[in-house]
């Protein structure tokens, strides 16, 4: 057993530690499910807020402290609670890392949502799938401006629960493309959207056609 060990701790060196064992598994159950898609509602509609607005001990609230408060991925910015990179030092960085490095090659094309849980869950990383979609829906959420999800091949404008409900049913069937839009923001787009009856359509951001 001490030479497995050490085996694992080579081939998956950048293994996160995380310490819950609602979510750190690969097929959740009934309760923990439930647990996720509250989470990740929160994440969504309440971003801004501390804790998410997340109150009392039901089993959401150990999953955030344990995969976000503790990390830093949820934490007090200029402008309110936000999500971002993890704090200096936590074993999560690497992953973060990660993921920032396939949503730059996602500028050249779109790629699918199941590549990057393929990557996340493959050595050196080693991530459980439970995990996977509420890193998935942070990084979006810190993405906002610049990465688009793409459903059936067609434009998603917003993140949203009923999305991410769909996606943990049939993940194969989303893609992620990044628009990297420097200094502008994406309600500038809806609005200008909205003033001239624009809407997107399938291969277009904010309304203006993919390159």
């Amino acid at each position: 057993s001490s030479y497995v060990s050490t085996l694992c701790d080579e081939i998956y060196k950048k293994t996160p530690t995380l310490r819950n064992e609602l979510i750190n598994r690969k097929s959740l159950s009934s309760a923990a499910a439930a647990a996720r898609r509250n989470l990740i509602d929160a994440m969504i509609r309440r971003g801004a807020e501390a804790r998410l607005g997340l109150t009392g001990f039901p089993p959401e609230v150990s999953i955030y402290a344990s995969l976000l408060e503790e990390t830093g991925i949820h934490r007090e910015g200029a402008h309110g609670f936000e999500f971002g990179p993890p704090k200096a030092g936590s074993s999560f960085a690497a992953v973060w890392r990660a993921i920032e490095a396939f949503l730059e090659r996602c500028e050249v094309e779109r790629r699918p949502v199941d590549e990057l849980f393929a990557l996340l869950q493959d050595r050196p990383y080693g991530l459980r799938a439970g995990v996977l979609p509420i890193l998935l829906c942070a990084a979006m959420l810190h993405f906002d401006s610049e990465v688009a999800f793409y459903e059936d091949g067609s434009f998603v404008p917003e993140v949203s629960i009923e999305l991410f409900e769909r996606l943990l049913k049939n993940s194969d069937r989303f893609h992620l493309r990044r628009y990297r839009i420097e200094g502008v923001r994406k309600e500038v787009f809806r609005e200008m959207a909205a003033v001239l009856g624009a809407s997107p359509t399938k291969e277009t951001r904010f309304g203006v056609r993919a390159a």
